[in-house]
């Protein structure tokens, strides 16, 4: 299936830096928190977290969900994400102590383009993928 939808990318930046410094167990709660949040953010902008990467996530706007600023909506969620997130890792920074606010903060991407949605295994608890249809394109031609 193809559709317009915007993706975004959000996680920790000093991720490598504060792994190093932090007990596991708090590490993994500090994650988990920062996860939660950014999903909270998205949720409130009609979108949907399609994936969990280590310190980050990928969520999708317009896919199931059908939202007509899927663009804004995105931003919103981006502003809220730092505006949820930046003041707790800054606490963190200096609680733990030679990290600045500035090294460990937010990161968050956002594009907005065609994708195909669909299944890309034959597994059957395989998630739906958003794939980009000129990724696809590209990797046609290398081979």
């Amino acid at each position: 299936m193809s559709r317009t939808a915007t993706i975004l990318f959000a996680d920790i930046r000093g991720y490598t830096s504060l792994a190093s410094r932090m007990d596991p167990i708090v590490l993994g709660e500090t994650v988990s928190v920062f996860q939660d949040r950014c999903a909270e953010s998205v949720w409130a902008h009609d979108g949907i977290v399609n994936k969990h990467m280590g310190d980050g996530l990928m969520a999708i706007l317009n896919v199931p969900i059908t939202v007509e600023r899927r663009a804004e909506a995105a931003i919103l969620a981006g502003f809220e994400i730092h505006r949820r997130c930046r003041a707790e890792l800054a606490g963190l920074a200096r609680q733990l102590g030679g990290l600045t606010a500035a090294e460990l903060g937010v990161g968050v991407g956002i594009h907005t383009g065609v994708v195909e949605i669909g299944q890309f295994s034959m597994q059957p608890s395989h998630p739906l993928e958003p794939l980009e249809r000129d990724a696809l394109r590209q990797n046609r031609r290398k081979r």
